[in-house]
């Protein structure tokens, strides 16, 4: 293995050197992230145009599917759009506005 001798470069130096390496694995786990757009709490309330209880019941009903980080819940947004479904307007009635 290896050793760094950190003694030999400055602070600058280092990162020069360390940043170019970092760069391919910074940019695939970003491709990662934004393929599974993770939405957070307020933002998946925002996107179904519903408050955050709402959204909490819809969770516990199981209509939406959440994913727990450690006391944080996220959705997936690809999967609470999948979650709504068609309305048939066949079965409401047409409402006429007279003037």
């Amino acid at each position: 293995m290896k050793q760094i001798c950190m003694d030999c470069y400055t602070l600058e130096e280092f990162l020069k050197e360390l940043i170019p390496l970092l760069q391919p694995l910074l940019s695939k786990q970003s491709i990662e992230v934004k393929s599974n757009d993770v939405l957070t709490r307020k933002q998946a309330a925002e996107k179904l145009n519903i408050t955050l209880s709402t959204l909490n019941t819809w969770t516990k009903q199981q209509r939406i599917t959440a994913y727990r980080q450690g006391s944080r819940i996220y959705y997936k947004e690809e999967e609470l759009l999948a979650s709504l479904k068609e309305v048939n307007h066949k079965h409401y009635k047409k409402v006429s506005i007279k003037n």
